[in-house]
């Protein structure tokens, strides 16, 4: 998945719920902060999401564009619609999030937060291309 392909999400997200902003959990959330992230850290073709305010209505980003749904089989990637209990993430990681705001995003933004084991992984492989 590329910065592009989790704009997408991000947009038709957007349409299937109404909310404009999202958390981004997981390993795809490093796209939010590095645009040509490692090969290594953007293999997996979902993006993990919940809306920001309306976390509950992540069902309906499951139902609509999650795996097996029509868009990812049109597309090719999928979001999976989780909760903010879906991962342990670190102290004050909301102070952290990176919004994304585009013009083909529109009013979405991308909300991204790594776990721990995540960043720590990503900061070794960022670390590792820039020596």
């Amino acid at each position: 998945m590329n910065r592009y392909d989790l704009e997408h999400i991000l947009r038709a997200s957007k349409v299937v719920t109404g909310e404009s902003e999202f958390v981004v959990i997981g390993s795809q959330s490093i796209l939010g902060a590095h645009l040509d992230a490692p090969r290594a850290l953007r293999e997996s073709m979902e993006a993990d999401i919940y809306p920001r305010d309306k976390p509950d209505v992540s069902d309906e980003i499951e139902g609509t564009l999650g795996r097996y749904s029509q868009f990812d089989q049109t597309f090719g990637y999928y979001a999976d619609g989780v909760s903010p209990t879906t991962a342990t993430l670190p102290d004050a990681w909301e102070q952290r999030l990176i919004p994304i705001c585009k013009l083909r995003t529109q009013v979405v933004r991308l909300a991204g937060a790594l776990s721990l084991t995540t960043w720590l992984t990503a900061s070794s492989l960022l670390r590792e291309r820039k020596t």
